[in-house]
């Protein structure tokens, strides 16, 4: 073998072991990567786990009693009455937290409220008495999908059953023929309705529940409703509309910032198309109002109408988010949300239903 050949052979050697080192680097911080997004992922679940948590114990700084084995929400901005709103919010979170302490009180309190229709009368005064008389509807959903979900996780203690009396009180007094649901029991313009009251993702449980077919008819018309409040370029929804889905305001105000909050929920549970359709739309807007800076207060167009963010806001922004989970977007909202402090009982209900939720809570 001459002196050419031999070269030939060790350099051939080389670069077989080179290629081998480089094979076995590559594998090397394949396995660094993967396992520093596990670390990284499991972290930040970890992290968001622990801000949901703490949140909702903040939240229970507004759960005070009322009564024996009575707990009530308390809206400082409101003389510290009680709205049944509060008490449903109060209710879905407890359950969410494995309370069943609060939740029963809540409950308990609920239940001694009811009108004469068998859903809860949606405003009391601190020493108990009836302030608005007849129900809201948001809340009626709100506290039989709780009930609901207690009687998967606390079973046989009757609420279950609760939750069937309310569901038939709601398709009673709360539904038109048509489906569409109205504010209440008791209210005295069939003319106005409020497409945050809509929960789509609880209809699929209800049905189930109860074996009323009308429930699918409540599902679809008013998802169908809804689409047509929504503004064709934003996709923003209305505080009310009227039966056609003309809105009765031009703003996305404290009760909209609800509906992306509602939609995210269904839209987890099957990736149903319109949820998809409504949601998309909002994002692009969303990620076109975060360039400028997100705000409390926009009209249907998009619009800053106020030069301010709240925690009310910023947490349907960040459950708006959610569509894209682990985008950079998501990921600061959360973050800012979780260091979000609010002053009002409706702000700190509005982050911890959305921290619940992107702790997978619902």
């Amino acid at each position: 073998m001459n002196n050419s050949e031999l070269f030939r052979k060790e350099s051939d050697s080389v670069k077989q072991l080179n290629i081998g080192l480089l094979i076995k680097a590559i594998i090397t911080l394949s396995v660094i990567l993967i396992l520093l997004g596990a670390f990284l992922f499991y972290g930040w679940q970890t992290y968001i786990q622990r801000q949901a948590r703490s949140a909702y114990e903040s939240w229970l700084s507004y759960i005070v009693p009322a009564g024996t084995n009575r707990d009530r929400v308390i809206n400082p901005q409101m003389e510290n009455s009680t709205v049944s709103e509060g008490i449903g919010y109060g209710m879905l979170f407890s359950v969410a937290f494995d309370d069943i302490y609060h939740f029963d009180r809540l409950w308990s309190y609920a239940n001694h409220n009811l009108d004469a229709k068998g859903l809860m009368n949606w405003k009391i005064g601190k020493n108990g008495e009836i302030l608005g008389q007849g129900s809201a509807t948001d809340a009626d959903q709100d506290i039989a999908y709780a009930l609901i979900l207690a009687e998967e996780k606390w079973p046989g203690r009757g609420y279950v059953q609760a939750a069937k009396q309310i569901l038939n009180s709601i398709v009673t007094y709360e539904s038109d023929q048509e489906g569409l649901l109205l504010p209440g029991d008791n209210w005295g313009n069939p003319e106005i309705y409020n497409p945050s009251y809509i929960a789509p993702a609880y209809y699929e449980l209800f049905y189930k529940i109860t074996g009323n077919l009308v429930w699918e008819k409540i599902a679809q018309a008013n998802s169908n409703w809804l689409v047509k409040t929504l503004n064709n370029t934003t996709g923003l929804a209305p505080d009310w509309a009227d039966h056609l889905g003309y809105p009765k305001d031009n703003n996305y105000g404290y009760d909209a910032i609800r509906v992306p909050i509602r939609w995210i929920c269904y839209y987890r549970q099957n990736h149903n198309v319109n949820a998809r359709n409504i949601l998309g739309k909002e994002l692009g807007t969303l990620k076109l109002l975060a360039k400028r800076g997100l705000k409390s207060g926009y009209t249907l167009e998009g619009v800053p109408t106020v030069n301010f963010l709240n925690t009310d806001y910023l947490a349907s922004f960040t459950a708006l988010s959610l569509y894209k989970p682990y985008s950079p977007l998501s990921i600061s909202l959360i973050w800012r949300l979780s260091h979000s402090q609010s002053p009002t009982y409706y702000g700190n209900a509005m982050k911890v239903w959305v921290m619940s939720l992107a702790a997978n809570k619902f």
